[in-house]
């Protein structure tokens, strides 16, 4: 409960914008969190990193990939939605830091890394207009974008 209150008061809701010092706590917080033996605070945790957490945060990121191999796959799920929320498209440690796991993780860890980077590639073609709608339909349609 109190993730998601941070969540929400670390939004831009009813208060208006919040301070870079509360979005840093909440991010600290939420850190702190993902060391949690329940899984659903894990997972919370996660959520709240994607909506208070600086686009390109290289601590955030870190702590995320190393989520993705969580014992849970709630918590996998909540990571890899995070990173792709967070990723800026010209972040090459958070694309070297994916690829390395490609190879050197559990079959489910790599399908969801190989949708996340296909979902970056996506969005990188999209903002340099290079992409037609053919394309991106059966991009995705493959099995790693529906990670």
């Amino acid at each position: 409960a109190a993730l998601k209150a941070v969540r929400v008061v670390s939004g831009q809701g009813e208060e208006g914008p919040v301070s870079p010092r509360t979005r840093g706590q909440a991010t600290d917080g939420a850190l702190k969190c993902l060391k949690e033996k329940d899984w659903m605070v894990r997972k919370a945790a996660c959520e709240v990193l994607s909506t208070v957490a600086s686009d390109g945060n290289t601590k955030v990121l870190e702590r995320l990939v190393n989520t993705l191999q969580d014992s849970h796959p709630q918590v996998r799920k909540a990571a890899s939605h995070a990173l792709y929320r967070l990723v800026q498209l010209d972040d090459t440690w958070l694309n070297a830091s994916l690829s390395c796991l490609l190879v050197s993780r559990g079959a489910e860890v790599r399908s969801v890394v190989a949708g996340l980077l296909q979902l970056h590639i996506i969005r990188l073609l999209e903002s340099q207009n290079k992409l037609n709608p053919y394309h991106k339909a059966s991009l995705l349609s493959s099995p790693s974008a529906r990670s």
